[in-house]
């Protein structure tokens, strides 16, 4: 059984990596290159091309089998699969001060709750900082989840940190290259909301970010037609959603010099 278990949730993990994978080559590909590869023949070229040319329904479909596959990695590791992978690597002679890392390693791959799964992160990533600094990022973030008002940010099917890549072309007839990563997107049936994070007490949103947001928001705007595209920046130590009004992002795209097809 713990053999089977294992077997499965690699499988799953691969599965998810490769939902990931089509998901950034969709979103980050350049529609032309792909019509110049189509019309040279290239296998599979036609098919990418018309994902990238309506990506709404491929990235629904990739998000629902991500989230499929995490449900069915908690049904099979679950909470004790590290501890008996752990004395199984025990019996067979492997040390324990191998076994236990590498049966607790396992358990990371089910899904965790918000805070478990922020302070894992931040185990990993700030492991220097002192205990109550560490509690208290965690709990910062447990007060952004557990706010109803950010609700809609987080609900599922919405993704973290998605690529994004791709070609503007300007009011003057110049291409732009836009290339970034958005920390929070939520894809739904009539409107995108796009979610940048910042960590600080900002008095609202600067040129720059407003130029950022501009930035995808034309991009997206190419990418999902006929879909309102909204833009907000999170600011989680306070916490506050500041939705960014389209007449700023208009405006801002202007000065970029992109004009303002995103609605």
């Amino acid at each position: 059984m713990l053999a089977l278990e294992i077997f499965v949730v690699a499988v799953l993990t691969i599965l998810n990596g490769l939902f990931a994978l089509s998901e950034l080559a969709v979103v980050s590909s350049r529609r032309s290159r792909l019509q110049t590869m189509a019309n040279q023949g290239v296998p599979g070229a036609t098919t990418a091309l018309a994902l990238a040319g309506d990506p709404g329904k491929f990235l629904s479909a990739v998000q629902i089998g991500i989230t499929l596959i995490g449900v069915l990695s908690g049904a099979f590791s679950g909470s004790t699969l590290g501890v008996r992978l752990a004395s199984w690597l025990a019996d067979i002679g492997l040390p324990s001060a191998y076994a236990d890392p590498i049966g607790i390693g396992v358990v990371a791959v089910r899904p965790a709750s918000g805070g478990e799964a922020a302070r894992r992160h931040v185990t990993a990533r700030a492991g220097g900082l002192d205990a109550a600094t560490r509690e208290a990022i965690v709990a910062e973030v447990e007060v952004v989840l557990a706010d109803p008002a950010f609700a809609e940010v987080f609900a599922e099917g919405s993704r973290a940190e998605v690529a994004i890549a791709g070609e503007i072309v300007g009011t003057s007839g110049g291409r732009i290259d836009v290339s970034g990563r958005i920390d929070r997107l939520a894809v739904g049936p009539s409107e995108v909301l796009v979610v940048d994070y910042k960590s600080d007490r900002g008095d609202g949103a600067t040129p720059a970010h407003l130029a950022q947001l501009a930035l995808y928001r034309r991009l997206l705007g190419e990418m999902f037609p006929g879909r309102a595209i909204r833009c907000a920046l999170l600011w989680t130590a306070i916490p506050r959603l500041e939705e960014i009004a389209a007449e700023r992002l208009d405006a801002a795209a202007r000065r970029l010099g992109i004009g303002r097809e995103a609605r």
